[in-house]
């Protein structure tokens, strides 16, 4: 009874052995310049391609979970009105056979800290040829949205699931996003946003109104 326990044992061990490693979470980060977005001839659309984001190498098995973050360049903020698309995805730079699905995709906005200032998810099913894997939402996804929205990142997180269970590497990332209209501005610390602005109106306009004022009180 105990040899067989000890072969049954050592059987076991021999194969968790050669399965392939466990499931785990894939964390990947890289940046992107604003400035070397593309814009669609009407201002709608914002859109980053493999040449315009700092390359990557990511591998990803069957079952991990990816866990990607794109961050502006330097202070840069990206201010919209409201999104009505947007995607991130990952390329392996050249063709790949097979299929990649994606479901239970979550996305995060995030503050020029890192932290999260908006998030939602997505369980509609999409598919994509084995050459790139990542995540789409339209516009039900994101109609929580406040008007402006200012952020300086984007994070992806869901599962990974290939229909042929292969491993990938991917070498690039690209990013697009629809806004409801042609309302895109890319800030820095050197460009005051849209609520400041108007605070300073506000403030040219009391002083100038003191200034008046006070000619008046002399004449």
């Amino acid at each position: 009874m105990r040899h067989n326990f000890l072969i049954a044992l050592a059987v076991a061990a021999t194969l968790a052995a050669a399965s392939p490693g466990m499931a785990a979470t894939v964390t990947g980060q890289t940046t992107a310049d604003l400035n070397a977005g593309t814009f669609s001839p009407d201002g709608t659309k914002l859109s980053f391609g493999g040449n315009d984001i700092a390359p990557i190498s990511l591998t990803l098995n069957q079952g991990d979970t990816l866990d990607f973050t794109i961050d502006f360049l330097g202070d840069q903020r990206l201010s919209v009105g409201g999104l009505d698309r947007l995607q991130l995805y990952l390329n392996i730079g050249q063709p790949g056979g097979g299929t990649a699905t994606s479901s239970n995709r979550q996305l995060f906005l995030l503050g020029s800290g890192g932290e999260t200032i908006f998030t939602t998810s997505s369980n509609t099913l999409a598919q994509t040829n084995g050459a790139i894997f990542g995540a789409l939402f339209f516009a039900d996804d994101l109609v929580t949205v406040t008007s402006p929205l200012i952020f300086s990142g984007v994070r992806i997180v869901l599962p990974v699931s290939y229909d042929d269970g292969l491993p990938r590497t991917y070498q690039f990332a690209s990013l697009s996003m629809t806004g409801l209209s042609d309302d895109f501005e890319i800030l820095s610390s050197a460009t005051p946003e849209p609520s400041t602005w108007a605070m300073l109106i506000i403030g040219f306009g009391a002083v100038g109104a003191m200034t008046r004022r006070r000619r008046a009180i002399i004449a």
